[in-house]
């Protein structure tokens, strides 16, 4: 996260402007949600007219924050980017040859691959951010309607989180070996591309280059790969799993307690679906800024 907020610093003004139409976006969202909530269960009479004009201005009210926050994310990563890889270029050629040379094959993933990770990062930032101003609004929203349940459910995303965190750490330690690994590749290809001459004059060599090198290497990439693929596949599964049982220890204890009325629970269930989707948006964002530290 450190490494994001360095990044982002050069545009702090448009950065704030962004982190305020997303969050508005967030709040626009509840509004919506709570609208919806309270139209469906009919504790008040409902009248077409007042739902229809607070509905669609708020939903207008959405596009134009979300519009915002689109267009000045685009502008903040398309300077940044550009800048990055200007530094980056102006820096690679003040350093001296023999440290150029001993670093080559981790320079071109740097200029491609990283450049190309940190703009995806930028770009996922609103809707991060709007989904966290929505979890929270739905929160606040529930803390009115119960705070027993809203306590409760908080607790359950504490634990998602917890659970999150530490499988982030396994997933991080094979995110850096998959990036050493990938660099040693890249290195090897390098060679490959530039030592054809050689290599076509040599057969022997070429043999040894691409099936015993090369295949060694990429075996030994692709198996960390894999590993922090299927480790990140299952972390999001885990989450669904524990999210999951907490909804049916919820059900329970509503049955076998009544700390809620069933009726109530229907709208506490629909408040709850309008949540899982930010919460998987942020869920997957951690994830990312875990592999780009790596």
């Amino acid at each position: 996260m450190r490494a994001l907020i360095r990044v982002l610093r050069p545009a702090t003004s448009l950065l704030l402007l962004t982190l305020i139409t997303s969050m508005l976006t967030g709040v626009f969202s509840t509004l919506i949600i709570k609208e919806i909530q309270q139209s469906l269960v009919g504790e008040q009479a409902f009248n077409l007219l007042d739902f229809s004009g607070y509905f669609f201005s708020m939903i207008g009210a959405y596009l134009v924050a979300a519009i915002l926050s689109s267009v000045s994310i685009a502008k903040i990563n398309r300077d940044i980017i550009h800048d990055l890889r200007l530094t980056l270029s102006e820096r690679i050629l003040a350093a001296p040859f023999e440290r150029v040379e001993g670093l080559r094959s981790n320079i071109l993933p740097i200029l491609t691959d990283d450049l190309n990770h940190i703009a995806n990062l930028i770009n996922r930032l609103p809707s991060v951010v709007t989904g966290l101003a929505t979890v929270i609004g739905i929160l606040v929203y529930l803390f009115w309607l119960s705070p027993l349940m809203a306590s409760l459910t908080l607790f359950g995303f504490m634990c998602v989180f917890v659970v999150n965190k530490i499988n982030l750490n396994f997933i991080g330690r094979y995110s850096r070996e998959n990036r050493e690994q990938s660099n040693v590749i890249y290195k090897l290809i390098e060679g490959l591309v530039y030592g054809m001459a050689n290599l076509v004059m040599h057969q022997k060599f070429r043999v040894r280059y691409v099936d015993i090198t090369l295949r060694k290497e990429s075996n030994s990439q692709m198996d960390s790969y894999f590993k922090e693929t299927a480790l990140n596949s299952f972390n999001n599964r885990l989450n669904d799993v524990i999210l999951l049982s907490f909804l049916g220890g919820m059900i329970i204890l509503v049955y076998l307690y009544s700390i809620v009325s069933i009726s109530f629970f229907a709208t506490y269930l629909t408040l709850i679906l309008f949540m899982l989707g930010p919460l998987s948006t942020v869920s997957g964002f951690l994830g990312t800024i875990k592999r780009i530290e790596a």
